[in-house]
């Protein structure tokens, strides 16, 4: 493999992880989620939590891990252990790199779209629709097999420590963040992906027909 060829795959490689990471960053904005499996989930009743605290602490949650200048971890109304804070400040660095990937990743779709549509060069942008299919699915095999034991492979993937266990009367807010809602937006993730994949697919099939 010859050094363009090779900063060509990687560069579908950074593409396809940027669209995942794109759809990642819209689905955490999507409050809409959460507030949905609020009713659904009985998350009230469940947690022993009023819904306007899980309102109010779910939206600290996420304003925390999306801005990027923020204070010490502090929830609004409940406590949270040394290792609850350590573990959100982990949660918020790799938030941080997610929207890093995705505005990297972002430049090369356009320019491998341009090399689609001007230069008639298409490996780059059909690596990235390959890879973009590979990794959602491969994904949502292993969620369809198990959801539990694929949470807990990403967990031990993502953080170099067990303080993602929580201990409920330590840090309550595990109690309003049930298994079943981190199910939907994986589904929502995998959705977008897609729905981002079908646009460069045209966009790639419309630059051959030109």
């Amino acid at each position: 493999m010859t050094l363009k060829k090779a900063a060509m795959f990687i560069g579908s490689i950074i593409s396809a992880a940027a669209i995942i990471s794109i759809a990642v960053i819209i689905t955490v904005n999507s409050r809409w989620l959460y507030y949905m499996d609020i009713d659904k989930l009985n998350i009230p009743q469940t947690s022993g939590i009023s819904e306007t605290e899980i309102i109010e602490n779910y939206n600290y949650l996420i304003d925390y891990n999306t801005k990027f200048r923020v204070g010490e971890f502090s929830l609004p109304t409940l406590p949270s252990s040394n290792e609850g804070k350590i573990h959100f400040e982990e949660v918020r660095n790799i938030f941080l790199a997610v929207h890093f990937i995705a505005a990297a990743g972002i430049v090369l779709i356009i320019y491998s779209i341009y090399e689609a549509f001007k230069r008639k060069r298409y490996k780059m942008l059909g690596d990235t629709l390959i890879m973009t299919v590979i990794i959602p699915a491969v994904t949502g095999i292993m969620m369809a097999v198990s959801f539990e034991k694929t949470f807990v492979l990403f967990h031990k993937i993502m953080f170099r420590n067990d303080y993602w266990i929580f201990d409920p009367s330590k840090d309550p807010i595990i109690n309003m963040l049930p298994e079943t809602f981190f199910l939907h937006a994986a589904a929502l993730i995998i959705i977008l992906t897609a729905v981002i994949w079908m646009i460069l697919l045209k966009l790639y099939l419309k630059s051959k027909e030109i």
